[in-house]
């Protein structure tokens, strides 16, 4: 609570090392599991798996089945969180097993179906992840249970929307809405609308998008839940504008937010909601100054809240980085992100750190420095292959391949043509990889987008 991760981890391990001297395995799982949840909180999610795997391994050799199952949905909820589809949908099927055995709760049951339906998602299988939602949905409408239902209609809204069927997930969504309305479930209610939003973003229909967010955020304010107006204001509200080219709107909900952070106090917020600021600027073309200013605040105010706000910082920097490049100042918009590349180094979250380096390659690019883009495109193609982050592979392969091309084509003295027979060659090798990964993905774009290069 006190944002120090660095202590809570301390005592976590002198806790384990205490239980493993009086030979109490059990208070030994439990600790495992207490220093998985707090770097889970820190977003330090490799370290909160290697926790979760230690305190399920215990829990197996203690044969306890129900602290077995919950440290294997925790392991299922931070794979997703990942992007492990695989380890996911091993660990929420291996615990809704048990979960149904003991009989350990429906909203254990439902928790564990929602992960297995992710990573069915997340790796492109839509039919089983829809007819294990559209089943939950059957099962639950027999219980007449309300809240459960809502839930799992939008887990099915989710999953038929993944697969492109938006006019069958906002129908899906609506339902949701009604019971929501004729129940009285108000955080559900705003929960929905906010979905809907999105859905109808993607719709085009820009007027309901819109009066949806609105409303979304209209009921947590009547609910006098400030923390989650500010929220929804610059999460819910600002975004929905932004995605609806209403820029001037965007900007008024981000500052809107901003208030009410200062109001409650809460720094950590305030430096989102100036973050969210900043973003909201960035895209007019006549507030780059703007949100240069708001960018530098929010980076100011992260760096003193410290701790798992590292991430935060570094995407304030990013976002300095991208508006310097907007307008030309290239020295400022590498040194922003080279701040912002330290950052996520010193932290430890390498896919983020290889997203960063795509913008530094975009910079790169910008300034006509094409040799050194291409070697910054190498450096976030390795991260992410030693990842076994295939989509983020993909991306990486084409920020490669884009950068190489652009610098065999720049001007200067000719080259030899075995040096543009080798690029080409070393190009459609990289675009051939893309190809391999978007079909075993079921990508059709990024599959398209290969055979072009």
């Amino acid at each position: 609570k006190r944002n120090n991760f660095t202590l809570a981890k301390r005592i976590g391990a002198e806790a384990i090392s205490t239980y493993k001297r009086i030979g109490d395995k059990t208070g030994e799982a439990m600790a495992w599991d207490s220093l998985g949840q707090t770097a889970y909180q820190d977003f330090c999610y490799d370290e909160a798996i290697r926790c979760g795997r230690r305190a399920l391994k215990l829990a197996q050799e203690l044969g306890n089945r129900k602290t077995e199952a919950l440290a294997m949905h925790e392991l299922a909820r931070w794979s997703v969180i990942k992007g492990d589809a695989h380890m996911a949908l091993q660990m929420a099927t291996a615990a809704l097993a048990i979960f149904q055995q003991v009989n350990y709760g429906r909203g254990y049951e439902a928790s564990a179906l929602g992960c297995i339906i992710e990573a069915h998602v997340m790796s492109n299988n839509i039919d089983p992840a829809l007819e294990i939602a559209k089943d939950q949905v059957d099962k639950v409408r027999e219980r007449d249970e309300h809240r459960e239902l809502v839930n799992c209609l939008m887990h099915m809204a989710y999953v038929q929307s993944a697969s492109g069927n938006l006019e069958e997930a906002l129908l899906t969504e609506q339902e949701a809405y009604s019971v929501c309305q004729s129940k009285g479930l108000r955080r559900l209610e705003s929960r929905s609308l906010e979905n809907q939003a999105f859905f109808y973003t993607s719709m085009k229909n820009r007027e309901m998008a819109i009066r949806s967010a609105k409303e979304a955020v209209d009921i947590l304010r009547e609910l006098e839940l400030p923390e989650h107006e500010c929220k929804g204001r610059m999460f819910i509200e600002a975004r929905i504008y932004v995605m609806n080219n209403a820029f001037a709107e965007a900007a008024q909900a981000a500052k809107q937010a901003l208030e009410l952070a200062r109001d409650i106090g809460d720094m950590k917020l305030e430096g989102q909601a100036m973050l969210a600021v900043c973003t909201c600027y960035a895209v007019q073309s006549n507030s780059i100054d703007k949100a240069i200013k708001a960018g530098e605040l929010a980076a100011e105010i992260f760096k003193e809240v410290g701790g798992n706000y590292k991430i935060d910082q570094a995407k304030a920097y990013q976002a300095q980085a991208e508006c310097h490049a907007v307008v030309g100042d290239y020295s400022a918009a590498l040194r922003s992100a080279k701040q912002s590349e330290l950052l996520l180094t010193d932290f430890g979250d390498r896919r983020r750190l290889a997203r960063m380096k795509h913008t530094t390659v975009n910079i790169l690019t910008s300034c006509g420095d094409f040799e050194e883009a291409t070697r910054v495109a190498m450096e976030a193609l390795k991260i992410m292959r030693s990842e076994d982050d295939s989509r983020g592979t993909v991306l990486s392969l084409f920020v490669v391949i884009n950068s190489s091309a652009m610098a065999l084509a720049q001007e200067g003295e000719p080259k030899p043509r075995r040096i543009y027979t080798q690029n080409c060659e070393k190009a459609i090798r990289l675009a051939k990889e893309a190809i391999s990964i978007s079909i075993k993905l079921g990508d059709h774009v990024s599959e398209s987008y290969g055979f072009c290069w």
